[in-house]
Parts: C-alpha cells; structure tokens; sequence
C-alpha cells in the first residue's frame, strides 16, 4: 500500500509538471518566439543559407528581438510582399562594406578564416544559370561568434564595395558564392527583421542527431 501511494504521487507530481511545462512553453511561443518553417520552394534561398541552415529547418524566431552584428535574421523580403530572405547581419550604419573574391570586409577589416568545416568541398548548382559551381567551406571568425562560410574554390562572384546608409542594416549570406542578400536585394531597415535563435530539427525530422536542438546565435 505504501509503495501504491507513492507510485501515485509520482504520477500525479508528473503529469502537473508536464501541464506546467507545457504551459509555460505555450506561453513562450505565443509571446517570446515564434516557429518558422524555412521554405523550400526558393532555390535561391535555399542555397544562399547554407552550410548553417538549410531549407526545410523548423527554427525559433524571436518576437520581439533586434538584429544585432552577426546574428542570423528572418526579414521581410522587399522584393516580394509576403515572403521572406535569411541571412546574416554584417554592417550597421556608416559602415563600409566590401567583398572580394567572396572574402568580406566590413571598415576595411576581412575577418579571420579558419579551419575547414562541412563539407569541405562541394558541387552546387546556381538557380540562376543553372551552372555547377564548387564551393568550400572555413569556418569565420565575426562580432564574437564563429560559424561556417561558403566560398567559391575557383570561381567567385564579382567584387563590391558599399556604405551603409543611415537607419539601414546589411545582411551577408553565409554562403558568400551563391548569396540571396544586400548585394541582390539592398540594405534593410532592421524594423522587418527578427533574429533566428534555434533550430529545433531539420526537414529529415527530430531523429537527425546531427541537425536538431542548435542555437543559432
């Protein structure tokens, strides 16, 4: 009977703490976050967020945040009502931003290149010309974080050089060779965007190990 009541307890105390749990997890995603699914009909994007994200990621975006120096955001796309663009912030204002051969400078500063990360080389097809282009990956030093960063191995883009205007920010993609960002679209008003926090698991589900339960900041 003493064993009995305690397995009771258990229980009762368990399913309390999961209905707690889950309210205080509804009450985050109502107020704090929101879960976004990357699309996966944009090649463009789709390969412009890579090696970090990909498409089809389930991530956390939250509500209330401000893009800052090296943070991944979701913002409004300009060049389509509706949509969205990713990447990452580079420039604030009155910052001078430049890119040559695929290799940033922001105020004339190119940010340290580290070791390879995954995958080291890789064959990708640009959406617009439909054309294979290797692409390699090091890992990047940049605003105290450090995360991967696709390049061109033989070919690159063509260079750039920009000042960012007053109230504007500028976005980078991480894969600087294929890129769906301020090169194409513009610098934005840091109003339309909101930072990518966390990945909760990638399109192949909560089972992939290597894609799940990441932050993102």
């Amino acid at each position: 009977r003493i064993f009995a009541g305690s397995m009771r307890s258990v229980l009762k105390f368990l399913i309390w703490f999961a209905v707690i749990l889950g309210i205080i997890c509804g009450v985050m995603v109502l107020g704090v976050v929101e879960v976004w699914t990357i699309p996966t009909d944009d090649p463009q994007l789709n390969v412009s967020i890579e090696p970090n994200l990909s498409a089809g990621d389930v991530v956390l975006v939250g509500r209330h945040s401000r893009p800052d120096p090296g943070e991944l955001v979701r913002c409004l796309d300009p060049d389509a009502p509706g949509r969205f663009v990713v990447a990452r912030v580079v420039a604030v204002s009155g910052d001078e931003v430049s890119f040559i051969q695929d290799l940033m400078r922001v105020n004339n500063k190119r940010e340290p290149t580290g070791s390879p990360c995954e995958p080291q080389r890789v064959m990708m097809t640009a959406p617009a010309n439909q054309a294979e282009v290797e692409i390699g990956c090091n890992y990047e030093e940049f605003a105290g974080r450090t995360q991967g960063i696709m390049r061109g191995v033989t070919d690159h883009d063509g260079d750039f050089n920009g000042k960012v205007e007053t109230g504007r920010i500028f976005l980078a993609s991480d894969n600087r060779r294929l890129h769906l960002d301020s090169r194409d679209f513009g610098q934005l008003n840091p109003d339309t965007c909101l930072q990518i926090v966390y990945r909760l698991w990638s399109q192949a589900g909560i089972m992939d190990g290597k894609r799940r339960f990441t932050f993102l900041w």
